[in-house]
């Protein structure tokens, strides 16, 4: 998604950001695919959850003990914090003595003598200020009437981080000053083995903002990507003997601006044949932004890439992004920056395809749904706010004419294939070079730039084309 912001502010904004989808990962180098990033510092050895291919669930290995602090070193992230995944947890006892708990997935408590050893950390008392005096995070009174019912239905909320720490805190607190209206609500926190502090952020702010079992912290050491980082809290609250009855996706940069997850798991609750809700989504201004899509298509390809104004008002069916004002009702698929999930929808189906590291794997997903017979809710109604750009450096309006990463080029071929099949995908690789083609003299009499991303042909060929035709990339090295 959003990820990765993950909706389009405009309809070209679809091809910009991997299908309005806000992403967690900044690349040094687009031009490669993405590396796996060192360990946080400090952190303890942790077993790795992959997602399994083919749809098969993936379960999460014990990880070993956090290894010792040394002299003047910062505990490990997940230490006294939440271990979730059946991972053990050094914790540090009132009487300065270590011993080792085990945490079952979704645990998150948090003991005052845990923490003794965090708060000589430099960065508590900022932490500690921040979660009180931001007025984003400052909480509110309707905590004191917000008792969950067992008969409602459960919601399990999934943030994947990557070097967004502060935006994603705002992320939490939004969640948990609402009242949902009563439904029982879990927070989960993953980092993606962003390149800074943010893990060890996360357990401070988990500490002074006294989330306890309302939030588990998963740090994990291998950036996952968007799909498979939920995929790893997915498949371990699925695994429970009562998993929740949904799952609610939302973007780090993003927070809820009213009763949202009460308004669509309400909805989900009422159409029992629809699997997925989207939220409105709205910049800080409050201007809204599209969050409502058509699924792409070859043809659709074709006009995009022209990029003339008559062309696409003659085939208006193959714009992929909705209008901002888009109405309640049903569509193809909806931004993942604020979606909500069926769970025992999307579990049978293997949750996101782990193929997919970045872009496009909610569309994916939502095409699978789909193609199962259940129904796509774009619900305006349910409001989030969405710092633009924070987490993705893509805003609505952003000139377009720029290089984009060969693992954009991937999932943009792997959606295809996957939805299309082979001839499909080749079709539509024709038909956006066909209009790009024809947008270079249209673009030069009209003395506007050219619409295609920078270096598009040989990029384009190199990484789609190529491969389709003949099986596998054209490196260029």
């Amino acid at each position: 998604m959003d990820h990765l912001g993950r909706h389009a502010g405009k309809e070209d904004r679809f091809d910009q950001s991997g299908a309005g989808v806000p992403r967690h990962a900044a690349r040094d180098d687009p031009g490669k695919p993405p590396a796996r990033l060192p360990a946080v510092r400090g952190a303890g050895r942790h077993a790795a959850g992959h997602a399994a291919r083919g749809g098969d669930s993936a379960g999460r290995g014990a990880a070993s003990e956090a290894r010792d602090a040394g002299p003047g070193s910062r505990p490990a992230p997940g230490r006294g914090c939440a271990c979730a995944g059946g991972r053990m947890a050094k914790l540090v006892g009132g009487d300065g003595t270590a011993e080792a708990a085990q945490r079952g997935p979704g645990v998150s408590g948090l003991g005052e003598g845990a923490w003794r050893e965090l708060s000589g950390h430099p960065r508590s008392a900022w932490f500690a200020d921040l979660a009180w005096k931001h007025p984003v995070l400052k909480r509110s009174r309707i905590l004191e009437s917000a008792v969950p019912s067992p008969d409602r239905s459960s919601i399990a909320v999934i943030i994947v981080n990557y070097g967004t720490p502060d935006l994603a805190m705002a992320a939490v607190e939004s969640v948990l000053v609402r009242g949902h209206g009563g439904h029982p609500v879990e927070v989960h926190l993953l980092d993606n083995a962003s390149p800074g502090d943010d893990a060890w952020i996360f357990a401070q702010a988990h500490a002074a903002r006294g989330w306890g079992d309302r939030v588990t912290l998963w740090p994990e050491q291998e950036n996952h990507g968007f799909g498979r980082g939920n995929n790893v809290v997915i498949q371990a609250v699925a695994a429970r003997p009562v998993p929740p009855d949904y799952v609610f996706l939302l973007n780090p940069d993003a927070a809820l601006e009213n009763e949202a997850l009460a308004i669509m798991a309400d909805r989900l609750d009422a159409e029992p044949r629809t699997a997925v809700a989207g939220a409105g989504i709205a910049l800080p201004s409050g201007r809204p932004v599209t969050a409502a899509f058509r699924f792409p298509s070859a043809f659709g390809e074709f006009v995009r890439a022209v990029n003339f104004g008559p062309l696409t008002r003659l085939f208006p069916h193959t714009t992929v992004a909705l209008p901002a004002d888009h109405p309640d009702g049903s569509v193809d698929w909806v931004s993942g920056a604020a979606v909500m999930m069926r769970l025992p929808v999307i579990v049978p189906l293997g949750g996101f395809d782990p193929d997919f590291f970045l872009y496009y794997e909610e569309v994916e997903l939502m095409h699978r749904i789909r193609r199962t017979g259940y129904d796509i809710l774009y619900v305006p109604e349910a409001r989030v706010r969405h710092t633009e750009g924070a987490a993705t450096n893509v805003k609505s309006g952003q000139p377009d004419r720029k290089t984009r990463p060969s693992y954009w080029y991937d999932s943009w071929r792997l959606y295809y294939l996957k939805t299309a099949g082979r001839r499909g995908a080749i079709m539509a690789g024709l038909g956006w070079m066909g209009g790009a083609a024809l947008n270079v003299p249209l673009a030069l009499l009209r003395g506007q730039r050219l619409h295609a991303p920078l270096n598009f042909f040989g990029d384009f060929s190199r990484w789609v084309m190529w491969p389709l035709l003949c099986g596998k990339p054209m490196h260029s090295d």
